[in-house]
C-alpha cells in the first residue's frame, strides 16, 4: 500500500480534484476536552451532502478557503474528512 503525503493545501485540493472531487462541505463540530474538531464532507458531481449536516457551507475545492481547511487538516488535529481522504 502507498502511504500518501501531501504538503499542503493545494496539492491535496489537486489530488482530491483529480480524484472526481469538486467540493467540500462542513458538516458539524465535536467538541472535547482537549480540542475542537470540525468535520466536513467532500462531494463528487451528482452526490448531496450527507442529510445530517447543513447543506449551507460548501466550498469548491478550488477556493482559496477550501484550501485553507485543507491546510488545516494537514497540520492540526482540529479537522476530519469523509470519506477519509487517505483511502480514496
Amino acid at each position: 500500500m502507498i502511504q500518501l503525503e501531501f504538503k499542503d493545501g493545494q496539492e491535496l485540493s489537486s489530488f482530491l480534484t483529480s480524484h472526481g472531487f469538486f467540493a467540500i462541505y462542513y458538516c458539524t463540530n465535536e467538541s472535547g476536552q482537549d480540542l475542537d474538531v470540525d468535520h466536513y464532507g467532500l462531494l463528487k458531481d451528482g452526490e448531496a451532502p450527507s442529510e445530517e449536516c447543513p447543506a449551507n457551507l460548501i466550498f469548491k475545492l478550488s477556493d482559496e478557503q477550501a484550501v485553507l481547511i485543507l491546510e488545516k487538516f494537514l497540520k492540526t488535529g482540529g479537522i476530519k474528512i469523509f470519506p477519509n481522504v487517505f483511502t480514496i
